[in-house]
């Protein structure tokens, strides 16, 4: 029995920290080899598909961030029993965390070999998941309109413009015409723009929301509305709930958070507005560290 494994000493790292594990080789009997090594890949890649079939095109735009590797020993031969290796790779801080949207990827991967002389060589591929730090922010106000041509419809009023996880997101809308309607849509949305090929694709996710009907519009009144943001990003089969991405634009990415207001307008098309997001904690770290210590001294 032959085998290599990779084990990291934690699971989630952030940008600008150091990776570090080891590379486990275990075995029954001794057995030669011409090097072990572990390579740290980071991946983007953006991926369309059109049409199906024979007329299936699949369009693909991939850049190689990282691609680093790290000679852990030389020619020799290794006698039975479990041997440890150890690694470390300092992580760029200006590379974006892991993330797997609709159309766009960023992978970051430990590959580790045991190079064999006339043999297959040994392998282990593991998947690292680094994750951007909490953000604080400063919150800032703003405003929007929908507009039809020179008509404007509603405005939308933000107190802040910071999305917090698990915490409510409050804004006012007044409508500023008597235009038929059904209502007005309120959507916190995340939007993922890639251009594979040059096939540009934006794709919008929506994180939560809030339907107000016409009954509850008064032309000229302002009327308030508070959406509820999950606090984990919603999963998937394949992939269980997670952390919300930080936004960020990178080589064939671009992920961003909007506030998404839309008049539902029968028999013509919606109008909306779109307004730009922030997502992290209100406030500063020094004021969360200090109401932890104020709360762990009230219990």
């Amino acid at each position: 029995m032959k085998r290599v494994k990779i084990v990291p000493d934690r699971a989630v790292y952030s940008p600008g920290e150091t990776l570090v594990g080891q590379v486990i080789v275990e075995c029954d009997k001794t057995f030669s080899v011409n090097s072990v090594s572990i390579a740290l890949v980071c991946e983007e890649r953006s991926i369309i598909e059109h049409g199906s079939g024979n007329n299936r095109h699949t369009h693909v735009d991939k850049t190689k961030h990282i691609d680093l590797l790290q000679g852990l020993a030389d020619a020799c031969s290794i006698d039975p029993g479990v041997h440890a290796f150890d690694f470390a790779f300092r992580l760029p801080a200006n590379l974006p965390a892991t993330y797997h949207g609709p159309h766009g990827h960023v992978t970051y991967t430990l590959n580790a070999r045991a190079e064999r002389p006339l043999r297959l060589d040994l392998r282990c591929q593991l998947d690292v998941q680094i994750e951007s730090p909490v953000t604080y922010l400063s919150p800032k106000a703003c405003t929007g309109e929908v507009v039809d041509g020179e008509t404007r419809l509603l405005t939308v009023e933000l107190s802040h413009d910071v999305l917090s996880p698990g915490e409510p997101f409050r804004l006012s809308i007044m409508s500023l015409t008597d235009t038929k309607m059904r209502g007005v849509r309120v959507e916190a949305i995340s939007k993922e723009t890639v251009s594979p090929d040059g096939n540009f694709t934006e794709t919008e996710t929506v994180i939560c929301g809030y339907f107000v009907d016409k009954s509850q519009l008064v032309y000229g009144t302002w009327v308030p509305v508070t959406l509820w943001m999950p606090r984990f990003a919603k999963g998937t089969v394949f992939r269980p709930s997670h952390l919300f991405p930080r936004p960020f634009e990178s080589v064939h990415i671009k992920y961003e958070y909007l506030l998404k207001v839309t008049i539902d307008r029968p028999l013509r098309r919606d109008a909306s507005v779109f307004l730009p997001l922030r997502l992290g904690l209100v406030g500063s770290e020094e004021d969360f560290l200090e109401q932890a210590r104020r709360a762990f001294e009230d219990q």
